[in-house]
């Protein structure tokens, strides 16, 4: 069969050959540029490279991404990320003297042809972050002087071709985020001089091969996301310069036996959520630039090695959900540059030595911690005071689910960073004074202790944020004044007011009311002082006024009183009712209930902040807000087309979205992103991009809304995750199944579903797709067996080129934004670029 092939290969190669001299009798133009404009048929180039490509040049030498030797052949095409479409033709196997090909990040799909591996020149291959399919050729082969394949981010399936281990050459090898399957071959080690290996993110399995070790100039292997089995060989230690080994999220078992030899390279190790089990191996402490270091999620038993107190350098530890026991080894101490240190749910105990107690005293030597996670072991003792001196910590501090008892420290309160603490499930007693100075505490949980006495008065919002965090505590009671509604929550009881305490309180009004007085008097006086206005540099600035009484009743005039009959939606936070009288135009007013306590709760803050302090076209403008006892109402400009989920799917007949308007409405959301991620102070991630979420208005412009979720985050410091996931499935970043921290990224992800939703007019989670399908994995699957992902109702506007070429285009940039690697996304400021670089003419 394979004769034949080679037969059928060159019979081709002939054909191609008589055609392209036949073409060449009736024009000026060198072999290769005719080789060239045969291999343009298949493609669909932007303007400012077709424009050069010229028939009636003598060579291509000057054609835009064509670079030629001095004999006038082409020895480059490099035209990546320029918007090129279409397939690679077979015609590309005549350019014999090519050296580098780069078309990478355009919109190239279809098969990678066979005859690529006549160009024996090749030093550089790179055909990543496009369409293609198929296999790799065993052609490839050939390509001897071959130094660089970069094939990462397509669709490209079956196995790895043997024939491509056999390049003597290669240095650098990017097959990652395709579907690849089968086997590592054992022909691995004949890639002597490889130094970068990305095989992560495919389908293969079996066992990484022993003869890697012979991959002696390995810098950087990466395999996750596969399902390889098996043990790592413990060849690896051969290899002296590896610097970065990731294998998370396979199948791997069996003892880790990486340390022995040459690790002195070694900077990161990640072999998180596979079946490793046995001891930790105490070479590992022979890693002496070893960085990071995670095993999560494992069957690792034993104890901590007391080598690791060589690794000096190491920043973050990560050793959660495995079986190991006994204590805490001292040595680790020595690590000054650690700052994340994570093992918890382990079974961590023995013999406490008695300059420890249960938590060691020399974590306060980490001067740079952010995050302490000690929970789920069995740690005993009393929570030692040093803990106090650890400054840096502002993230969180989780000692829960241990056996700590005593009282808690007075200089755990100097840990005025701190956002989220846990000291939950342990035996501890006394009261909870000693955390007053806790400023920046926004998650808390003291339950299931002994501890007695009043709760810190700031800490009494946290009874209604999460009730369950100070059950378990009979002896805890509320601080609250006789007719404060939240003493009557039925979670704790109300402290006992003694006769002090009634004088120490009347004091207490006087004081406040001649305090309010004199401030009242001061701001008056300061009033009077400052100029009428003054601009207002960043969100934080933000100063709340409510709207005139006037427009209210005009308001509830209009809604009856906020009567039913006028409720048009109910939102993620409240009802939303439509004003169409007494205004002067149309307008909706949004109620959002107290839930049984005065004042506005933490969402409308979060609303109202957000939405007075933006302001850009395709954000919803918030006209005016009033607070009352029990509700809140916000007033918004009414828009006509409603959301564009209605449009896409609730409306019947379904409307007809023509491309302008799709494109206008895609272009619209990434402006209004670009926006709150780029040019708000500080940056305003949303949380929650859907389609329920974009309302249209007359003209179908685009205006995002809901910011009740939306997240102010600091880009100097990075806030704590949630202890609840916010967003909607279907539109959640892949990445959000294993932290509830939001970034930038995720929004980027939910924006790219919905420009898939609004190219196949499907749902995220369309019924159709079967179960365990969201739309991103059904377009993947879809574009590997056909092209038929487009609403039928714009493939009718496909007899005009130029609209199939840009709806291709958008696509590609819903599948970059889709990536499962975070780091793999555009920026929304990239994705506008990209967009408004579709259209080069004016938009109508």
């Amino acid at each position: 069969m394979k004769g034949e092939h080679g037969i059928a290969i060159r019979a081709t190669i002939v054909i191609l050959v008589v055609a392209v001299s036949s073409f060449r009798l009736a024009s000026c133009l060198s072999r290769d540029g005719l080789v060239l404009l045969s291999l343009s048929k298949g493609w669909v180039l932007p303007e400012q490279v077709s424009g050069t490509w010229n028939v009636s040049d003598a060579t291509p030498c000057m054609w835009r991404g064509v670079l030629c030797n001095r004999l006038h052949r082409v020895v480059s095409i490099n035209m990546s990320q320029v918007g090129v479409s279409g397939k690679l033709v077979s015609e590309i196997g005549l350019l014999a003297h090519l050296q580098k090909v780069d078309l990478a990040g355009n919109n190239l799909s279809g098969e990678i042809p066979a005859t690529l591996g006549n160009c024996t020149e090749l030093v550089y291959l790179d055909l990543s972050m496009n369409f293609l399919s198929g296999p790799i050729p065993e052609s490839f082969g050939r390509l001897k002087r071959l130094s660089s394949l970069s094939l990462y981010g397509n669709f490209l399936n079956n196995g790895l071709p043997r024939t491509l281990f056999q390049l003597p050459l290669l240095e650098t090898l990017y097959l990652n985020q395709n579907n690849f399957s089968g086997i590592i071959p054992d022909s691995m080690g004949n890639l002597t001089t490889l130094r970068i290996a990305w095989l992560s993110d495919n389908c293969l399995f079996g066992v990484l091969p022993e003869s890697i070790g012979n991959c002696t100039q390995l810098t950087e292997l990466y395999l996750f996301n596969n399902q390889l089995v098996g043990s790592l060989p413990p060849t690896l230690n051969r290899i002296s310069g590896l610097g970065y080994v990731d294998v998370h999220r396979n199948r791997f078992s069996g003892r880790v036996q990486i340390g022995d030899g040459g690790c002195g390279s070694l900077n990161v190790l990640i072999l998180s959520f596979n079946s490793f089990s046995g001891q930790i191996p105490m070479q590992l402490g022979n890693c002496s630039e070893l960085v990071a270091l995670a095993m999560v999620d494992n069957s690792l038993s034993g104890s901590i090695p007391a080598s690791f107190g060589s690794l000096t350098k190491l920043s973050q530890l990560y050793l959660s959900k495995n079986q190991l026991s006994g204590s805490i080894p001292p040595e680790i101490g020595n690590c000054a540059s650690l700052t994340d240190l994570q093992i918890n749910e382990n079974q961590l105990r023995g013999r406490i030595p008695s300059q420890i107690g249960g938590i060691p005293e020399f974590l306060s030597a980490f001067g740079r911690l952010l995050e302490l996670q000690l929970g789920g072991n069995m740690l005993g003792g009393d929570i030692p005071p040093s803990l106090g001196e650890i400054q840096s910590l502002d993230i969180g501090l989780n000692i829960s689910c241990n056996g700590l008892v005593g009282q808690i420290p007075l200089q755990l309160g100097q840990l005025y960073k701190l956002q989220s603490l846990d000291i939950s499930l342990n035996n501890l007693t006394g009261n909870l004074s000693p955390l007053v100075g806790l400023q920046s505490i926004l998650q808390v949980n003291v339950s299931h202790n002994h501890f007695v006495g009043a709760i810190p008065h700031s800490w009494v919002k946290f009874l209604n944020i999460s009730p369950t965090s100070f059950l378990g505590n009979s002896g805890l009671c509320i601080p609250c004044l006789q007719d404060d509604i939240i003493c009557d929550d039925g979670i704790l009881a109300r402290c006992k007011a003694t006769k002090s305490d009634h004088r120490t309180t009347r004091v207490m009004v006087v004081a406040i009311v001649l305090g309010a007085i004199f401030l009242s008097v001061l701001l008056l006086t300061v009033v009077k002082l400052l100029p009428l206005s003054h601009p207002h540099s960043n969100v934080a600035e933000l100063q709340l006024q409510e709207g005139p009484s006037s427009m209210l009743n005009r308001v509830m005039e209009a809604t009856g009183n906020l009567n039913q009959q006028y409720i048009i939606g109910r939102g993620a936070h409240g009802t939303i009712y439509k004003v169409e009288h007494g205004l002067g135009k149309p307008y909706v007013v949004k109620k959002i209930d107290f839930k049984g306590r005065k004042g506005p709760n933490k969402s409308m803050m979060k609303e109202i902040q957000t939405l007075g302090s933006i302001k850009h076209r395709n954000l919803l403008k918030l006209e005016n807000f009033w607070f009352r006892d029990s509700h809140g109402l916000i007033l918004y400009d009414f828009m006509e087309n409603g959301s564009l989920h209605d449009v896409l799917h609730e409306v019947r007949p379904p409307p007809l979205l023509e491309w302008n308007v799709r494109y206008r409405i895609a272009l619209g959301i990434a402006q209004g992103l670009a926006y709150l991620h780029h040019d708000c102070n500080p940056a305003i991630i949303h949380r929650d991009i859907k389609p329920k979420n974009v309302l249209l208005d007359s003209e179908m412009e685009p205006h995002i809304s809901d910011f009740g979720i939306a997240k102010l985050m600091k880009l100097s410091s990075t806030g704590p995750p949630s202890s609840s996931v916010v967003g909607t499935p279907g539109y959640m970043a892949p990445e959000m199944a294993f932290s509830t921290l939001k970034s930038k990224e995720s929004d980027v992800y939910s924006y790219g579903v919905l420009l898939l939703e609004l190219l196949t007019r499907k749902k995220a989670l369309d019924p159709s797709f079967g179960e365990e399908m969201d739309i991103v994995g059904w377009v993947n699957a879809t574009l590997i067996s056909s092209n038929k992902v487009i609403d039928p109702c714009l493939t009718a506007e496909f007899l005009d080129s130029s609209i199939k070429e840009e709806v291709s285009k958008v696509l590609l940039i819903a599948m970059r934004c889709t990536a499962k690697d975070p780091s793999g996304r555009p920026t929304m400021r990239g994705v506008v670029k990209r967009v408004l670089d579709i259209k080069a003419t004016k938009l109508e």
